[in-house]
């Protein structure tokens, strides 16, 4: 959060200064102007990504599943990560997920393969909604006249492309630790499912031992009746 809000802060106060010292002369405007057409662009940029984020989060789970080619991660850019020694700073950047209904900045439930699941799921939303918002940050040149635009408008979209590839790695790295914790908790859920039948069935087979014996005595007593009785009249009738 430190690292996101310094970054924010950091570049809106550095866009504004670079203005008024370096471009005043091209603005006939005041420093003030400048600051506020500065936050101006900062706040349509934030309204920008917080639309791509709302769409995406609408979106279809299905076409964020873990098994979908788009998101599979390579070797080369696992070892990329380790590389830029993403563990150690990664915890510093803003997880905006909480805000989504979706907390991605630790596992909640490490035992739960639906819940591990849909955590990739909501990694892999994240992962596009970064992406797209890098490519339409940049819409925000077009709210000034074009002769601010490039000194205020894309340096501010620069920034917000900054923004959204720290998450974004952060969220690749994480996703295949996310499929080996699924896999365990998998194997983990199953081997106790068969445990709990296995400890069932020895029980329904002591029940049908001690069910006691269906007796049919009153069918073959009737039966008997019927015999006697049967008898009875072919006597008579010889008779």
């Amino acid at each position: 959060m430190i690292l996101y809000l310094s970054i924010v802060f950091g570049g809106t106060a550095l866009i504004s200064l670079l203005n008024i010292l370096l471009g005043s002369y091209n603005f006939n405007h005041s420093a003030l102007w400048v600051i506020c057409a500065v936050v101006l662009s900062v706040i349509v940029e934030i309204a920008i990504q917080g639309v791509v984020a709302t769409i995406v989060k609408h979106l279809p789970n299905k076409w964020f599943s873990h098994d979908r080619k788009l998101f599979k991660i390579s070797k080369h850019e696992r070892k990329f990560y380790e590389k830029i020694k993403i563990r150690s700073w990664k915890d510093k950047v803003w997880e905006l997920g909480a805000l989504g209904g979706f907390r991605k900045n630790k596992i909640a439930d490490p035992n739960s393969p639906e819940y591990l699941l849909q955590f990739v799921v909501e990694s892999n939303k994240g992962v596009t909604d970064h992406v797209v918002g890098m490519l339409v940050s940049f819409l925000v040149i077009f709210i000034l006249p074009l002769k601010y635009a490039l000194r205020i408008g894309l340096p501010v979209a620069l920034v917000a492309c900054l923004l959204c590839i720290l998450p974004t790695m952060i969220l690749r790295y994480n996703i295949p630790k996310l499929m080996v914790a699924y896999e365990r908790a998998r194997r983990t859920a199953a081997l106790k499912a068969e445990q709990e039948e296995s400890q069932d069935k020895p029980e329904k087979v002591e029940e049908e031992k001690t069910e006691p014996a269906k007796t049919e005595e009153p069918e073959t007593v009737e039966t008997e009746k019927d015999a006697e009785t049967k008898t009875e009249n072919n006597q008579a009738e010889e008779k």
